[in-house]
């Protein structure tokens, strides 16, 4: 699968106006896609046909949208995601704060390394291991 630009598709698509956030509502990206060092990224209602990994934001909100693949949350401050199906596996790994909840993971819930981590009523077709252990 073809790894996306972040940067080109925050750059046209996104509804923020700071360009140091990128914020994607109801849009379809085709293939893999890397966040790294932007500072705010929000996917509301937003279809990912491959993997996505966000890496080293200050926020991450991720609502209501549908990630095929792994999404993969690596030293995030502070990370949300709710009401969204994982195709495959949820990492949450080496951030301050995580609030996983609503959320439908057709792999394993893994949390590692963070803050804290909360969340409730997640179906998780895999284990919930590590700090997401109980959050299910």
């Amino acid at each position: 699968m073809d790894e996306q630009n972040a940067d080109e598709i925050c750059a046209s698509e996104s509804t923020a106006d700071d360009d140091d956030a990128c914020v994607l509502e109801n849009i379809e990206i085709d293939g893999d896609i890397v966040f790294d060092g932007t500072r705010v990224v929000k996917l509301v209602g937003t279809a990912i046909t491959g993997e996505a990994t966000i890496i080293g934001a200050e926020s991450v909100v991720i609502t209501g949208s549908d990630v095929q693949g792994d999404l993969e949350m690596l030293a995030n401050a502070d990370a949300v995601v709710t009401k969204t199906s994982i195709g495959a596996t949820l990492t949450l790994d080496g951030g301050k704060h995580g609030t996983i909840s609503g959320n439908t993971v057709h792999g394993d819930l893994n949390c590692s390394g963070n803050g804290k981590v909360e969340g409730e009523g997640n179906a998780v077709s895999g284990s919930a291991v590590n700090q997401c252990a109980g959050i299910d």
